[in-house]
């Protein structure tokens, strides 16, 4: 990867409640500290690196995962006595 590389992504079917990435090391699985991304409003993730010199032409994995919703909710037992809340 390139100081500058842009990765498309369509946030409006696959990512609906947002996304997290990360950038990894591919042989060592380590992730890759000093990436950043701006997302642009044209659907593209634009990486930059803080210290261009440390990762600049390197190869990495970059993965990018949907937000999931988180539940909340509660059960009562029906001695009134224990509740399960999550």
């Amino acid at each position: 990867m390139t100081d500058g590389t842009e990765v498309y992504i369509n946030p409006d079917v696959w990512y609906p409640n947002g996304f997290k990435w990360t950038v990894y090391h591919p042989k060592s699985g380590k992730q890759m500290e000093g990436a950043i991304m701006k997302e642009s409003l044209d659907h593209f993730l634009k990486f930059t690196f803080f210290d261009i010199m440390d990762f600049n032409g390197q190869e990495c994995e970059i993965t990018i995962t949907p937000t999931l919703l988180s539940l909340t909710g509660s059960i009562q037992a029906t001695d009134n006595k224990n509740v399960l809340n999550w």
